[in-house]
């Protein structure tokens, strides 16, 4: 029997509620029993993609398991009176996934990435993880007429864990779509990971992680990529956290993220298909 973890709205955004050694356990357990699930996060900055990109919002809201992705978005949570247990983000969740796998002798497969990147991510994991299997990765550059090739590829290696470094909201669609037509167990859009696994960036120190700074190690490592990303991201929230304070205070109970940056709750539902 594998151990629930629940999830909860907040304001329409799904958050899982665990504590990090429940979360091992449910990996585990899942993976033992050869289950599927698909392990996402979102952050602030995330939210002022809804309008623009709300596959973001529609294909992640299907997920099974979501942190909050950036101490900012738990924080946030907290300071909301939402019943958060432990922060984790996609880079550490990336990795304890990889901790199981080399301790069970599980088999692993990065999606995404350059094709050099990709090739240093794969041999990095091999040095660092001796248990684990790292399978032969496939980079993130291929064309939407080959994306059936690739899902019936990955078929066929039949791995345990799934990695997924692409932009979004194309890892989104694809992760749903290979929960869907493989037998991967446990799956991980996991954005830029596969080029910190490569050693292009480095992670985020775990101090820095604490006290909410991540953003600032991110732009001395990418600062013009960053910048319009993140001041876009800043403008949308600094018009949203006043609207939220409104909505605690009032006790306004109808009140949605998704909703308030566009996305129609009559919205149908996404079939497996690829866009």
């Amino acid at each position: 029997m594998i151990h629930k973890i629940e999830n909860i709205s907040l304001y329409g955004i799904k958050v899982s509620i665990f504590e990090k050694d429940q979360l091992i356990r449910y990996f585990e357990e899942t993976l033992s029993a050869k289950k599927q699930i698909i392990c996402y996060g979102l952050s602030l900055g995330m939210f002022s993609k809804f309008k623009k990109e709300p596959e973001i919002y529609l294909y992640s809201d299907k997920f099974d398991i979501m942190v909050t992705d950036g101490k900012p978005f738990y924080w946030f949570g907290k300071f909301l009176g939402f019943p958060l247990k432990s922060f984790l983000s996609i880079p550490e969740m990336t990795l304890l996934t990889l901790d199981i796998a080399n301790k069970y002798n599980y088999k692993v497969l990065m999606v995404g990435g350059t094709p050099e990147n990709n090739k240093k991510a794969i041999i990095n994991l091999r040095n660092k993880y001796g248990n684990m299997q790292v399978l032969d990765g496939i980079d993130g550059f291929f064309k939407q007429e080959d994306e059936e090739n690739i899902i019936s590829r990955i078929q066929q290696l039949n791995p345990d864990i799934l990695l997924i470094g692409m932009p979004s909201p194309k890892k989104e669609i694809f992760a749903y779509t290979c929960k869907n037509k493989t037998s991967c167990s446990i799956i991980v859009p996991c954005g830029g990971m596969i080029d910190i696994l490569a050693g292009n960036y480095k992670l985020t120190p775990k101090w820095l992680k604490k006290l909410g700074l991540a953003l600032i190690f991110r732009y001395i490592q990418q600062p013009i990529s960053r910048f319009r990303v993140t001041s876009y991201a800043l403008i949308n929230f600094s018009i949203l956290f006043p609207v939220l304070m409104a909505v605690k205070i009032f006790r306004i109970k109808k009140f949605s993220i998704p909703s308030y940056f566009g996305i129609k709750k009559t919205e149908p539902d996404i079939e497996i298909p690829l866009k």
